[in-house]
């Protein structure tokens, strides 16, 4: 199985010549602040991404990294050194990385460096809010033998389309000759679920619906995540624990659009959840199997007919039925809503953008009330 995400490279320098390995060949030839003397700088470079959902190389501005060390070989009894805190021997203090607008250089405040003959465990976060939205601030957490650390969300809320990424690298340092490239590969930790509209190809040219409403429910809306089993090389990203009290509905959806827009013949699908101007929010849906009470809502005309308004209550886990395991981390599901006029709705099997053996096949025909 593979995870979408983007690739970040935590870039060391050699102490002898300062080597530079690239990510994204863009990175300036030196961190501000770095002292020669002291050895291996800590530097960031993002590489293409490798996404489609909602964070992009371009859209990446800041992550938080959380990076521990010890001695290569030490027992589980040795303590792990923090490296952004100073050494006061708290392991949860991260460093915030930013990327200046400017120059495209990743900066983290006081320059850290390398410590030969010690084993490293870092582990990196970010959540892309929209305006508006619950800040996400994950917990650090340490393995109860010492071994490992990882990262845990709580009464996370995934109405309000956020996108959480992360990544995780624990390697060995042993000398200056060591590889000092880190490779972060960022994954999504939620799933990410477009409605589109388009007309029946059938209908006359000139037919236009104008969609008034649309209304996702049914599914749970909150949850809590644990970083402690993330292997993406497994297909393993964490494990979603549900509120199974949380379960949207009709009157308080997932999510919800009631700007009308207005779908003309053409071969562009139309997002009925994100306006063109890019208002309103992209759904990242909790990972779950798919509820038998989730559904989509849809109110519409069709042409300039805004006294006959059309109700269709389109049946999601129905149509979802041969998604094995429902909605999972890292998977983009694309619905579309085919609008046959004022005599049939066509409802699509999702289209799942990364295993595309588990999309299509399964149509659903509804006829509008």
């Amino acid at each position: 199985m593979r995870t979408s995400g983007l690739q970040i490279c935590l870039t060391l320098i050699s102490v002898t010549p300062l080597m530079m390995a690239s990510c994204s060949g863009n990175e300036p030839d030196s961190l501000a602040g770095t002292d020669k003397s002291k050895g291996t700088p800590l530097r960031f470079a993002v590489s293409q991404p490798r996404s489609k959902a909602a964070v992009t190389t371009e859209s990446l501005r800041q992550f938080s990294v959380w990076a521990n060390y010890r001695a290569i070989g030490a027992g589980q009894q040795v303590p792990w050194v923090p490296v952004f805190s100073d050494n006061d021997g708290k392991p949860a203090p991260e460093a915030t990385v930013t990327k200046d607008p400017g120059t495209g250089a990743w900066g983290y405040g006081d320059v850290r460096y390398w410590y030969p003959g010690n084993s490293y465990s870092f582990q990196a976060f970010h959540a892309a809010t929209d305006e508006g939205a619950t800040a996400v601030t994950p917990t650090f957490n340490t393995t109860a033998n010492n071994a490992s650390h990882y990262l845990t969300l709580s009464d996370f809320n995934g109405t309000e389309g956020t996108d959480l990424l992360y990544a995780v690298d624990v390697r060995d340092y042993a000398d200056t000759n060591s590889p000092s490239v880190v490779s972060l590969n960022f994954s999504h930790l939620t799933a990410k679920v477009v409605i589109n509209g388009v007309i029946d190809p059938v209908l006359p040219d000139g037919h236009t619906v104008t969609v008034t409403s649309v209304r996702l429910y049914g599914m749970n809306t909150s949850g809590s995540w644990s970083g402690l089993t993330f292997n993406p090389a497994n297909g393993s990203a964490g494990v979603w624990t549900l509120n199974t009290t949380s379960s949207s509905t009709i009157s308080n959806p997932y999510a919800a659009n009631t700007t009308a827009r207005t779908i003309t013949k053409s071969t562009t699908p139309t997002d009925l959840i994100r306006n063109a101007d890019n208002s309103g929010h992209d759904i990242m849906m909790l990972p779950q199997e798919i509820p038998v009470g989730s559904r989509v809502e849809i109110k519409y005309y069709n042409n300039n007919e805004t006294e006959t308004i059309h109700t269709v209550n389109l049946n999601i886990w129905t149509a979802s039925t041969q998604l094995a395991g429902g909605w999972k981390a890292g998977n983009t599901y694309h619905y579309t809503v085919t609008f046959g006029g004022s005599d049939y709705i066509i409802f699509d099997a999702p289209q799942v953008e990364t295993w595309t053996d588990e999309g299509g096949g399964n149509i659903i025909i509804q006829k509008p009330a």
